[in-house]
């Protein structure tokens, strides 16, 4: 399985076919930023996504998912790297 990352209202309406089609396609789709666009909050609702960005962006040509790719990074390599209370002899 590879990540989909949908960036902006054409690829959001892409996914949503995607998802009509394939519903067990979903599990992969990753929604980068929420649009300024009227039609994205609606997108997003009915793939039941949640945008990791919330900046009403509006330029296009993938900035969201660039912008978003950077976080879920960070993301990861804190969830790899914290330590939790039981590694540090706490509770």
């Amino acid at each position: 399985r590879v990540p989909i990352v949908v960036d902006g209202i054409i690829s959001s309406v892409a996914a949503l076919c995607a998802m009509r089609l394939f519903p067990e396609a979903r599990v992969t789709m990753l929604a980068s930023h929420q649009s300024a666009e009227p039609a994205a909050a609606a997108l997003h609702e009915a793939l039941g996504m949640k945008p990791i960005i919330c900046a009403e962006m509006r330029v296009g040509e993938g900035t969201g998912a660039v912008a978003a790719l950077p976080l879920l990074d960070m993301a990861f390599a804190v969830y790899r790297t914290t330590a939790t209370y039981g590694d540090l002899g706490i509770g």
